[in-house]
Order: structure tokens, then sequence, then C-alpha cells
């Protein structure tokens, strides 16, 4: 029933399948984490401590200068992993099921396309976020000086926003409600074991459907007339 090079259930079907089921996982794990952290930032600020009502400064959680940037990358590249481990689970399910021909290789073919974008968005993506959280601004002492400067979401929650609380009575996770910090920093390291399964992935797909004689059918697409004049019969003009 199983086999490493040839039949229905291979060693590189099964491998395709559990790399793309773990993608899945991933995928869906980092935009839940990533969207609870996000909830965060509601309209609503906290006194700034040793400060009067008469002064009326506040350190809001979700000031009008947020660099929203990283946060929706995290977002594509979770719905881009989503996207690109059910079309391998689905190629794979259908294949097991016994479907055969030019339906599972076309499937294949866009598989593999699918995979390649998963691959360059997921690896872009990946780059970007931590260039731009590692080019993270120094604090102003002052609050009013805060809005000329821009700050990511992970940074201003993980560090910003407590440099502006710290000498309340509670601490910044208090104020969340949950650990807000962790959330976006996990969301972020998530990125590098998706962007990694994605190229294996992508590499898994292209080689199966190599061995699956699917590239053939863009060599059928991009040379018919060939093929035409080959298969005619001898004498025919």
């Amino acid at each position: 029933m199983f086999s490493l090079k040839n039949g229905r259930f291979t060693l590189l079907k099964y491998m395709i399948f559990l790399t793309s089921l773990i993608l899945l996982g991933l995928s869906i794990s980092i935009i839940v984490v990533e969207d609870k952290a996000v909830g965060v930032h509601r309209n609503l600020g906290i006194q700034l401590p040793n400060s009067s009502i008469v002064e009326w400064l506040w350190v809001p959680l979700n000031p009008m200068n947020l660099d929203h940037g990283p946060s929706m990358a995290i977002f594509i590249a979770g719905a881009m992993g989503l996207l690109a481990s059910v079309m391998g689970l689905g190629w794979i399910v259908w294949d097991w099921c016994g479907v055969r021909g030019y339906k599972v290789k076309t499937w294949g073919l866009f598989t593999c396309l699918i995979e390649l974008i998963n691959t360059g968005t997921g690896l872009a993506i990946t780059a970007y976020v931590y260039v731009v959280e590692s080019k993270r601004p120094e604090i102003p002492a002052l609050l009013s000086f805060w809005k000329y400067e821009e700050f990511t979401r992970e940074y201003y929650i993980c560090d910003v926003f407590p440099f502006g609380v710290n000498d309340g009575i509670k601490t910044a996770d208090e104020i969340y409600s949950f650990p807000a910090c962790q959330h976006y920093q996990a969301a972020r390291y998530e990125l590098i074991p998706i962007a990694s399964l994605a190229v294996v992935l992508a590499g898994l797909c292209i080689l199966h459907c190599w061995e699956s004689g699917a590239f053939r059918l863009l060599k059928r697409a991009w040379h018919p007339v060939a093929e035409d004049v080959e298969k005619r019969p001898v004498g025919v003009h």
C-alpha cells in the first residue's frame, strides 16, 4: 500500500500532506494571535501618572501615529499560508481518492503556482516585518512629542505605552487584561517557520508535479502544432 516512489500512497505525497497540515495550523495560529493582540488598541486612554485632571494628559491605546504595516503583512502571510496549505491538502487527498488524468494534473500545476507565490510572499513579508521592527525610534520623554514619531503596533504596546504609564499603579498587562506584547512577539516569531515551511512545500509540490507528469501539460499547451504534425499519418498533406 505504501511506496517510496510509485503508487497512490508514496513518501512524497505523505510529506506534502504533513507539511501542508502543519502550515495550515501555523497559519490559523498566526491570524488568531495577531488578531487578539490588535484587539487591545481600543479608543481608550490612561491618565498620565502624576498629572492632574486639569492638564488632561492621557496615554492613548490607539493613537493616530501607529504604523499598521507589519500587522497587515502578518495577516496577509497567514491568509496566503491558509490558501497554500488547503491547495496542497486538496491536491493530495484528491489523488488518494483515485482521481487521475488531466484534472488532478491541472490542479497540481495550479497548486505549484500558489505555493511559489506563497513562498515569495512569505519570505518578503518576514524580511519586511523584521526590518521595520528593528528600526524603532527613541521614545520621547514628553508625551506631547509622541505624535511626531511613528510606532509599530508591537513597539507601541511592548515599550511605548508601558513607558508612559510606568509610574501608575497598574502594569501594562493588567491594563490590557492579557499579555498583549507576548502575543505580538509570538505572531512575528511564527513568520519564520511559516516562511520556511512555504519553501519546503513549494519544493515538494514541484517535485511531485515533475514525477506525476503534470509539467507535460504545459509542454503540450506551448507546442500544440508540433505535436499535431507528429501525430499526422504519413502521406497526409
